[in-house]
């Protein structure tokens, strides 16, 4: 939804028109998923080409990059706490645990756990992205495993093996009721920390901006503190998109179609993007209705950050063609500084835990849990 050619809503508007106009007939079974991550521009059911053998920096194909300002690099993060010298190392982590859980609404969720040792800190719980599932954080898990942390994470509604239509969601609120409900399933002695990736970033973040207000929703939660990686909280839609996607949230807020992102856009390893494009749980799907939510709790977030109060860790790419970056910027220019340690990887592409640099910033994910824990 960020700045792939013509407007992608201009698409989705116009096919609407045409279905309006069209007799009814019987709905066609639903698209084979094909991939995507975040929120780019929205093209009607409008095939996404397979990525090229060796996608380029810059091709017409990727939106061009803005004007890039000096970068405000953090500063190098203090040196690790020494861990008692009596404590053991962690026991080797055992086999990864899958469950079902049910919403309110019927619907089973996908629960992935990938404990730790008898002496683990605490629990990692994991939000995954548009269009992806728990499982393509297996990597991730392990090297909390390997620190100490127990890790879970389900599959959101509409994602993976959780049942749900593709892209969309019943209600506004229906992504961080399903994320409470998890939450309380999981609760176990130590630390409680909550990691969220793009879409699962923002949405993540939206679930702690929650205990800012003065009167709390029923799904507000605690936790001890808060990971951001590459969160989706810009979007960088034109004024003209906002008065589109507000006529296309009237007339067919359900409507599924193509997220207008491309696979080469979240990585730059080519075997990551076409383990992406070659997985069967992986989909393109998005719905006006998902998008609005995108959009409203972005801006929430961001009205909320100057009275930010749980420790943070913001990580995220620079050179991101799957959302806007600058709202990153923006969230770290606001917050306070006393709770919150940013980091922009000027380099890397969206998915900043499966680029070639992966182990750059999983140490700096160790090192700032070490500091707070």
């Amino acid at each position: 939804m960020t700045r792939a050619g013509k407007s992608a809503i201009e698409a989705a508007m116009e096919g609407v028109k045409k279905r309006a106009k069209a007799p009814a007939a019987t709905p066609a079974p639903e698209a084979a998923p094909v991939a995507a991550d975040a929120i780019a521009g929205v093209v009607v059911d409008a095939p996404v080409p397979p990525p090229p053998a060796k996608p380029a920096r810059a091709t017409k194909d990727r939106p061009p990059r803005r004007a890039k300002e000096p970068a405000r690099e953090a500063p190098p993060p203090l040196p690790p706490p020494p861990r008692p010298a009596s404590s053991a190392m962690p026991a080797a982590p055992a086999a990864p645990q899958d469950e079902q859980l049910v919403t309110q609404d019927g619907l089973k969720l996908h629960l992935r756990r990938w404990p730790a040792g008898a002496d683990a800190r605490g629990t990692v719980q994991i939000v995954h992205g548009l269009g992806e599932h728990i499982g393509r954080y297996e990597h991730v898990a392990r090297a909390l495993n390997t620190a100490g942390w127990h890790v879970a994470g389900h599959d959101q509604r509409g994602h993976g093996r959780s049942e749900g239509a593709r892209g969309t969601v019943a209600h506004p609120l229906a992504l961080l009721g399903d994320l409470a409900m998890v939450t309380d399933h999981l609760r176990t002695p130590g630390r409680r920390v909550l990691l969220g990736h793009s879409l699962g970033g923002l949405v993540a973040a939206r679930f702690v901006a929650e205990g800012l207000q003065a009167h709390v929703a029923r799904f507000a939660r605690d936790f001890d503190a808060l990971v951001l990686s590459s969160p989706a909280l810009a979007l960088g839609l034109t004024r003209g998109q906002r008065v589109l996607l507000a006529v296309l949230g009237r007339l067919a807020p359900n409507l599924r179609i193509s997220n207008g992102l491309r696979p080469q856009w979240i990585c730059r390893d080519p075997a990551v993007v076409a383990d992406y494009v070659n997985d069967p749980l992986v989909h393109d799907r998005v719905t006006p209705r998902l998008v609005r939510f995108m959009v409203d709790n972005a801006a929430f977030v961001q009205a909320l950050a100057p009275r930010w109060r749980l420790p943070t860790l913001l990580l995220w790419a620079g050179d991101d063609a799957c959302v806007d970056p600058e709202g990153s910027k923006a969230f770290a220019a606001a917050a306070p500084s006393g709770v919150l340690f940013k980091r922009c990887y000027r380099r890397l592409y969206h998915e900043i835990f499966n680029e070639p640099e992966q182990a750059d910033v999983l140490a700096d994910l160790m090192q700032w849990l070490n500091q707070r824990f």
